[in-house]
């Protein structure tokens, strides 16, 4: 139902996320979208890779210690989409 809505993330816990690839273009990577998820708190906005970007530089910021993201997942899966 989710992939339906183009809901393509979904958060498990604030540091979890999993994507699909919805094999069209979504207006999901605006300024104003990565805007809305500077400095959030979990739960506030729906999943999506930016909140995770934020977390781990908050995380960074905050602990002065060096921080990773996994990016896993099968060929053509949107992995290089993600981390751009």
């Amino acid at each position: 139902l989710r992939y339906d809505e183009d809901k393509i993330y979904t958060s498990i816990g604030p540091s979890i996320l999993v994507a699909v690839n919805p094999y069209k273009i979504l207006p999901l990577y605006s300024t104003p979208t990565l805007h809305g998820y500077t400095n959030h708190t979990h739960g506030n906005h729906p999943p999506h890779i930016f909140a995770v970007a934020d977390l781990v530089y908050r995380n960074m910021r905050d602990t002065g210690l060096d921080q990773s993201v996994v990016v896993s997942g099968e060929s053509g899966a949107g992995k290089t989409e993600s981390c751009k």
